[in-house]
């Protein structure tokens, strides 16, 4: 092998173990990996709808013209309670759909 290969190899190589460290802050989080496994047939379903998913990514700059409205909805957050008060109504309210 020629010198530049060999250098190429052990460069990779300390660069990995330059990262050690920081892979080494996910080790307390494995058993919460570990806790998804069971749910990863339910990820492999979804993969069909990837095409969907980046059909979506031409309406991206749509969405980030609405960051300038973030505000106004936060200012809505202290009314949470009061929709959260008519729950109990819904049924009345469904009721009333057979009249429209």
């Amino acid at each position: 092998p020629t010198f530049f290969a060999v250098y190429t190899k052990l460069s990779v190589f300390f660069a990995f173990l330059a990262l050690l460290p920081f892979y080494a802050l996910f080790v307390p989080l494995l058993p919460m990996y570990s806790a998804l496994l069971p749910m990863m047939p339910m990820y492999f379903a979804l993969l069909p709808l990837l095409p969907l998913f980046s059909a979506l990514i031409p309406l991206l700059p749509m969405y980030s013209a609405l960051i300038p409205l973030l505000p106004m909805y936060s200012a809505l957050i202290p009314l949470l309670p009061m929709y959260s008060a008519l729950i109990p109504l819904l049924p009345m309210y469904s009721a009333l759909i057979p009249l429209l």
